[in-house]
């Protein structure tokens, strides 16, 4: 499933192909495969290399009217809105008072969080810049650029507060987007992101870190080495269910990290190259295990990780699958055979095994079977992610 580890600051890891990931979908069967590799990039973070010359087809797919959000933003979804209310809470516990703020939210797909932050603060002046930004909801009182950051409209911009909500995991040229974070600050401004935190993921060899669409993956020493390189100083974080959240200011010459590149983002990828070589092979062997002495076997969690799993392997496309996500119901996972079922009508508790396959929302997954659904604890147990 993986190649050889060549060495610490050399290595690499790589699939010949791995479906490309838009979410579930409306029948069965994959569309596409790309190949895909990590490797440490030179401005130190670890990087996914172009995807068989497919990198430039990836990217012009956020620009696409139709684009398939990987996760639905806020207000299009149950959950999707519950993640972005989280987020919301953070920003606003992290940043303190947001009125008479002037605002830049970067590639946050809808107006939802606009709409919410307007109802709740005083807000100078609301920019929001999405190439493929839908205006909902109408009334957010918002100015909107359908466009990259940065951008020619907003040069010469400066902000108090910029935005970006699982964004800065989609931009190829990292270190420029977030030099470009730090020129539109004004002096006293900060920036408030949020993006996968790979390093349990790594380890544990979650495959639901592995997608097309992500060029960057950051634990927290690298995260702080890369802002440091931008002129970026982290003045809070936090990670939380494999999300870190982390607020920025323009750091002042000669102090924070050394910006040196390489040595935090080789020690991230060989702990992936160990998870996803040796515990990954584990955790297939035990679902195989059980599925060989015909237990009465569910996975819950419609995730890109466990489309990962059966494509690449097979084994267990022809187990259930249920999700908490209601908009899910009825859809496929593309690997797989089954339709999605919404846990509220799949009757969990009927089955032997039930493997979690959404590493980070397992513990919340767990709570919700044992104490809603009367799953007895030890027919629960984590796919990608010891218990």
């Amino acid at each position: 499933m993986a190649d050889k580890f060549q060495g610490l600051g050399q290595a690499s890891l790589s699939w010949s192909g791995l479906p490309f990931w838009q979410g579930p979908q409306e029948t069965p069967g994959i569309p596409k495969h790309y190949p895909f590799n990590l490797t440490v990039h030179p401005d130190g973070y670890v990087a996914q290399t172009d995807a068989g010359g497919k990198m430039a087809e990836v990217v012009a797919n956020y620009a696409d009217p139709n684009y398939g959000f990987i996760t639905a933003p806020p207000g299009t979804s149950n959950w999707g809105t519950e993640l972005g209310e989280g987020k919301r809470r953070t920003l606003e516990r992290f940043v303190g008072g947001l009125d008479g703020l002037s605002i830049l939210e970067i590639g946050g797909g809808n107006l939802f969080l606009a709409s919410m932050l307007r109802r709740e603060h005083a807000i100078a002046r609301y920019v929001a810049i999405d190439p493929t930004l839908k205006m909902w909801p109408e009334n957010a009182n918002a100015e909107v650029f359908r466009a990259y950051f940065p951008c020619l409209e907003l040069a010469g911009e400066h902000f108090d507060l910029v935005i970006a909500h699982n964004c800065l995991e989609h931009i190829p040229d990292t270190l420029g987007f977030l030099t470009a974070i730090r020129d539109v600050l004004a002096p006293s401004g900060r920036a408030f992101l949020t993006f996968p935190d790979v390093a349990r993921q790594f380890a544990d060899g979650d495959l639901n870190a592995i997608l097309h669409e992500h060029f960057v993956y950051l634990d927290e020493p690298s995260a702080r080495i890369l802002f440091a390189r931008s002129g970026l100083a982290v003045a809070q974080w936090e990670s939380g269910a494999d999300l870190a959240s982390c607020l920025l200011a323009r750091a002042v010459p000669g102090t924070g990290p050394s910006p040196e590149a390489g040595g935090a983002a080789a020690a991230l990828l060989a702990k992936g190259v160990e998870g996803f070589c040796i515990h990954l092979p584990r955790a297939v062997s035990a679902l195989a295990k059980d599925l060989d002495a015909g237990r009465k076997v569910a996975f819950y969690g419609a995730t890109n990780g466990l489309n990962n799993l059966l494509d690449m392997t097979g084994i267990g496309r022809d187990v259930p699958i249920m999700d908490g996500d209601r908009a899910k119901h009825g859809r496929f996972v593309p690997a797989g055979q089954f339709p999605i079922r919404w846990v509220g009508e799949a009757d969990p508790a009927k089955f032997e095994k039930i493997f979690v396959t959404a590493g980070s929302f397992q513990s919340a997954i767990i709570r919700a079977l044992t104490e809603t659904y009367a799953v007895p604890r030890d027919r629960i147990t984590g796919l990608f992610r010891c218990n």
